[in-house]
C-alpha cells in the first residue's frame, strides 16, 4: 500500500462501513467510474447498516489473559518483521 499515492487510496473503517454501507458503495462505484473501470454498477440494494460485531468483551477474558495475548503477538510481529 505504501507505493499507492494517498489520493488513490480509499480507506474504509469497519465501524464506519457498518454504520453506512451505502455511502461506501457509492464511493467505490464513483472511484471505479472515474477510472473508467465500471459505469454500469447497479444501485445499492443492501441494508442501511450492519450491526458492529468486532467488539471484544473483556468479561470473556481476564485482563492478564489479554495482556499476555498482546505481548505474544508483539513478540511474534517483531520476529516476523525485523526493523
Amino acid at each position: 500500500m505504501q507505493s499507492v499515492p494517498h489520493d488513490r487510496r480509499l480507506t474504509i473503517s469497519y465501524e464506519a462501513f457498518c454504520k453506512d454501507p451505502r455511502a461506501f458503495y457509492e464511493q467505490i462505484t464513483e472511484r471505479l467510474s472515474s477510472l473508467a473501470l465500471s459505469t454500469n454498477a447497479p444501485a445499492y440494494a443492501g441494508p442501511d447498516y450492519f450491526r458492529v460485531t468486532n467488539q471484544w468483551r473483556l468479561e470473556e477474558y481476564s485482563r492478564q489473559e489479554a495482556e499476555e495475548a498482546c505481548s505474544a503477538m508483539q513478540e511474534w510481529a517483531f520476529r516476523a518483521v525485523p526493523c
